[in-house]
């Protein structure tokens, strides 16, 4: 048992299935397959969908990320996180907040009782598919420094002048998305600077290029139903606590064409709140990595140290 602190869950966002070892860690945790079954339900009797988490995810990550797939590979990962938490909530006092990263805002809303499970499932499902076409479009890049060095502000005014939006995760960690064109003009930087380059994902996530394809649901989507959430919500994206109803659906699409934030809302909490310790949800460990490279006095808890 871990004992009692100020506490806030992190729910990482759409690389949680990237490694085999991710995405088999929790599968075995009987709340995670109740949390499957439940989403499988939900799809057969909306769409009349057969669907299977398990054959799904047993798929090479170049197909579970293929545009078209998209969608479920966010439900699977939100499956994953909701399950997860279920089952640290049988072990553990409630968690005063609730951070989501990218897509782990949709977690992060169910567990904080914004929405309901069968709500969220519906709309990945529904709404994730107007972003295909967009890999035509741009990409989503990794950047990264060496140990010891950070991205200046002249970097940043670099991306910014190229009308690229860049996600600041850490000050030597950033995300970088938009038009393919300005990004092969920033894989010539990387190379004369000695930045380690990587896509992540081949359409511009977190980028302003994606906003045509998001409006065209926005309509549609403000009937969604969500709630006043029953634990603290802060935003990554505008780095406040958010708890209308209005607000938190509006972010959520949000998310999908604004950059996002980490160490912005890391050191917000800490600082602001006195939040002493962080779980990282999962199923990637990548949020607890950058965690302990930020070096804050919060201890930081894997999700599958308490559940195993």
């Amino acid at each position: 048992m871990v004992p009692a602190k100020k506490t806030c869950v992190i729910f990482p966002g759409l690389n949680g299935l990237f490694k085999d070892e991710d995405r088999n860690r929790f599968l075995a945790v009987p709340e995670v397959q109740t949390r499957f079954a439940q989403a499988e339900e939900v799809f057969a009797d909306t769409f009349g969908m057969k669907f299977s988490f398990s054959e799904f995810l047993a798929l090479p990550k170049e197909e579970l990320y293929r545009i078209e797939r998209i969608s479920m590979a966010s439900a699977s990962i939100t499956a994953i996180q909701v399950g997860v938490m279920d089952a640290i909530r049988n072990v553990l006092p409630e968690p005063e907040w609730f951070l989501g990263i990218s897509m782990g805002d949709t977690a992060r809303s169910v567990c904080a009782g914004a929405w309901s499970f069968e709500a969220a499932m519906v709309a990945i499902v529904k709404y994730t598919r107007s972003i295909e076409g967009a890999d035509q479009v741009g990409a989503n890049i990794s950047l990264s420094c060496a140990k010891g060095e950070q991205f200046s502000e002249a970097d940043l005014e670099f991306f910014s002048a190229l009308n690229l939006d860049a996600s600041h995760l850490t000050p030597r960690f950033i995300n970088v998305a938009g038009s393919r064109e300005n990004l092969k003009k920033v894989a010539i930087q990387a190379q004369q600077k000695g930045w380690r380059w990587l896509e992540s994902f081949n359409y511009p996530v977190h980028s302003r290029e994606l906003k045509p394809y998001v409006e065209t649901v926005r309509p549609e989507f403000t009937q969604v139903p969500f709630h006043k959430p029953t634990g603290r919500i802060l935003s990554s994206v505008s780095c406040r606590e958010i708890y209308e109803p209005t607000e938190l659906r509006d972010e959520l699409m949000e998310t999908v064409v604004a950059p996002i934030h980490f160490q912005k809302p890391i050191d917000l909490l800490i600082g602001k709140h006195g939040v002493e310790r962080f779980i990282n949800i999962g199923p990637c460990q990548t949020n607890s990595k950058f965690l302990k490279e930020l070096g804050r006095s919060a201890e930081v808890v894997e999700s599958a140290q308490i559940l195993f």
